[in-house]
């Protein structure tokens, strides 16, 4: 019981946290806006509604690839679940994203699994395990714009670099430590030895820090390490999170044509680049929502490139395909789990 307590104060420790950060975020967009706001929201309630449509369909089909990710897993691991399962699983995310700042979203998902006879310590790994094929998506995309267009890049982001090569630096530093927890068992070994150095003694103990990071870490690699290992499961892979992540990084585009009717003489592949680096440096950002870190990066980068109400306007209709409707499906995705969650089993 104690140890329930204690699980569940970290978790509103986490989401307060989140929840300051998010604040700061806010006040910073409010000084960015402050004098711009009338023109943003004449800009925004002026779209075109036909294209907009397409911008929130596209943005929503992420979800799809998303789920096909995670029916992957499953199946790999010998579990019959149906990809609707899966999509179900899938916008449990945006729900658990906005009311828990991103705490609550692999508990909610590794229940429902759970429920449909995946064991809750390998649905933790199968959830997991998929997040080094996106994250190595991310800096593949990044890298391959930064050298299609690093002209463009130069010129309008040049007091970002730090922050881009930070992204980079970071997201290759994470990618290497996944691998190295998904496939190698010296790894293992070595990771719980530090674990168990940092957090086994002394006042720490008590909070079984090590123990938790331990099996995490274990399950990760149970789940995960035949398909790590296997050069064209990570091709396969990487491929379907790279479509995953266009589907996000075309939606700005589409925005700016339902504003605008044109990109202002700023290339399709240019629009690209900036939102791949936002993604990018977003990732540093230790916001586990990504609630107000998403819109500062977005509105900082394409105010270089446009002007801030263009900017701003642009921020706000991506956020709504990518992020609000999602959040609006995903109420009505969260009462179809409660239901499903009724009928213990799978689809055998």
């Amino acid at each position: 019981m104690g140890d329930k307590v204690k699980s569940k104060s970290k978790k509103i420790l986490k989401g307060f946290l989140n929840f300051l950060l998010v604040l700061v975020m806010l006040g910073i967009l409010y000084y960015i806006f402050k004098d711009n706001y009338k023109e943003i929201i004449y800009q925004v309630s002026n779209v075109d509604g036909k294209i907009f449509a397409v911008a929130v369909i596209v943005g929503n089909i992420y979800y799809f690839f998303d789920a096909y990710v995670y029916w992957s897993f499953l199946r790999n691991e010998g579990h019959r679940i149906s990809f609707l399962r899966c999509v179900f699983t899938s916008y449990l995310s945006p729900f658990f994203n906005v009311t828990t700042f991103g705490v609550g979203i692999k508990p909610a998902q590794v229940a429902y699994l759970k429920r449909k006879g995946v064991d809750s310590g390998k649905g933790f790994g199968i959830l997991t395990a998929p997040y080094v094929f996106s994250r190595t998506a991310i800096v593949i995309y990044a890298l391959v714009m930064l050298i299609f267009n690093n002209k463009f890049v130069t010129k309008n982001f040049a007091s970002s670099f730090g922050y881009i090569y930070g992204g980079i630096a970071f997201s290759v530093f994470v990618v290497i430590l996944f691998i190295m927890i998904c496939s190698s068992r010296w790894f293992h070994r070595l990771i719980a030895k530090v674990v168990d150095a940092l957090f086994s003694r002394g006042k720490l103990a008590k909070y079984k820090f090590h123990e938790r990071i331990k099996t995490q870490t274990g399950l990760l690699y149970d789940a995960s390490c035949k398909i790590v290992r296997k050069p064209m499961v990570w091709f396969k892979y990487i491929i379907v999170n790279l479509l995953r992540m266009s589907c996000w990084y075309v939606v700005p585009i589409l925005v700016l044509y339902a504003m605008n009717g044109s990109l202002g003489g700023v290339s399709a592949f240019e629009i690209i680049t900036a939102t791949a680096l936002m993604q990018l440096i977003v990732g540093m950002i230790p916001i586990g929502s990504g609630v107000g870190s998403l819109e500062v990066v977005f509105t900082l980068l394409f105010a270089a490139i446009y002007d801030t109400v263009t900017a701003g306007s642009c921020m706000i209709l991506y956020r709504i395909a990518t992020y609000y409707v999602p959040f609006i499906i995903s109420i009505v995705d969260l009462f179809v789990v409660e239901l499903d969650m009724r009928n213990v089993g799978t689809d055998e």
